[in-house]
């Protein structure tokens, strides 16, 4: 792991350059193996304390030695396959580097995975345009940390120009990265969004390389409808949450208790009509679907998808007043019987696993401890 935050990390970093990360033949031939052990510690040892030097306060003389290491790894790690690099800290003169600082690292033909672990987008935004044209694998982490950031991480200033913003959108990433089969990151508490130019051009837009997407933070409902529609090869899908709101002012403010995104039979079949999934495997989003109807629509359009979930499925009576006693409990027997068949539904797909739950709206939700109703009705009872 390469660390701009810890010596002990640089260590395990330049260890992992000369071990797994590389060809035996490059073990063989590496002027690593020529080093002592003793020499190859201090070597590491003294690596990188630049970085914190009190006596350095230029912001671009940081970035000149910063330069100088990141052309050291590239010409003495030529087989590195790999790499973890960790910004987080109290880090400002990353904020304004330029592609050129990391440039060297696009030289390192097997180099097709990285993880990026920062504080904010303007800290790495160089890393990944350096080595975008290059990746397959991307896993980006932003926490928002360090002690530049605090009030900036809160700020709902999200559409600034260019890579301004503190956590970039997504169509952005996979823009500098044609080449992205897999991409994995975490915003923190920050919500995952496109911009509105990708919007705009949706019918032109198209990610044909990404297989796997895996978002460790809110993404928002436009997004991930735009990531449907723009990504016809995506064998899986993955999100922690999903929420209401997109681009526009105060679009990526921290989602708090932000409502869930509710999906309908009509945007279900619009979402459809524009991605098959053919490909698609795995789905493990938390939709939340406005009635049995559009669930049984989705789940019967993908039955290449043997694991899907989790659906959040509402259920209510159809209206709130009656005009007798007898005529609710009729309605109310229709809906349990229509619940019934659903659960029988999702259980009879050898092929899929369906993981799912009821939302119960109204008068439903007062029968929700009754035991024997809940075996008939409740998946996994």
């Amino acid at each position: 792991m390469w660390s701009c935050s810890s010596f002990e990390r640089w260590r395990s970093f330049f260890c992992s350059c000369v071990g797994a990360h590389n060809t035996t033949t490059y073990l063989q031939t590496s002027p690593w193996t020529r080093i002592g052990n003793n020499e190859v510690t201090n070597f590491i040892d003294d690596l990188g304390r630049h970085l914190y030097d009190e006596n350095v306060d230029n912001p671009e003389e940081r970035r000149e030695l910063l330069r100088r290491d990141v052309r050291l790894v590239a010409e003495h790690c030529p087989n590195l396959r790999r790499m973890t690099i960790n910004m987080t800290g109290d880090l400002p003169y990353l904020r304004h580097a330029t592609p050129d600082l990391w440039a060297p690292l696009a030289q390192l033909h097997n180099l097709r995975d990285i993880s990026v672990m920062s504080n904010e987008w303007p800290e790495c935004v160089s890393l990944v345009n350096a080595m975008g044209d290059r990746l397959h694998r991307l896993s980006l982490k932003l926490d928002g940390g360090g002690n530049m950031t605090g009030s900036m991480w809160n700020n709902n200033n999200n559409d600034g120009p260019d890579n301004s913003d503190f956590v970039p959108k997504l169509d952005a990433i996979l823009d500098m990265c044609p080449d992205l089969e897999v991409l994995n990151f975490s915003f923190g508490m920050r919500r995952a969004i496109v911009s509105a130019e990708c919007k705009a051009r949706a019918s032109a837009t198209v990610f044909p390389k990404l297989r796997a997407l895996t978002v460790r933070t809110v993404l928002a409902k436009d997004a991930l409808v735009l990531l449907w529609s723009c990504c016809p090869n995506l064998e899986h899908l993955s999100a922690s949450a999903l929420a209401d709101g997109g681009s526009g002012a105060g679009a990526n403010a921290d989602f708090g208790a932000s409502a869930t995104a509710e999906f309908d039979v009509v945007e279900v079949r619009r979402l459809l009509r524009s991605n098959r999934m053919c490909q698609l495997r795995h789905l493990n989003v938390p939709l939340v679907l406005a009635d049995m109807e559009s669930a049984r629509t989705l789940i019967d359009a993908l039955p290449g998808v043997s694991e899907l979930g989790k659906l959040i499925v509402k259920v209510g009576l159809p209206q709130e007043d009656y005009a007798s006693h007898e005529e609710m409990l009729l309605a109310l027997a229709h809906v349990m019987q229509s619940m019934r068949h659903f659960k029988v539904f999702c259980s009879s797909r050898p092929a899929q696993k369906v993981e799912w739950e009821w939302q119960r709206l109204g008068f439903l939700e007062s029968f929700a401890e009754i035991e024997q109703l809940n075996a008939l009705i409740e998946p996994n009872m």
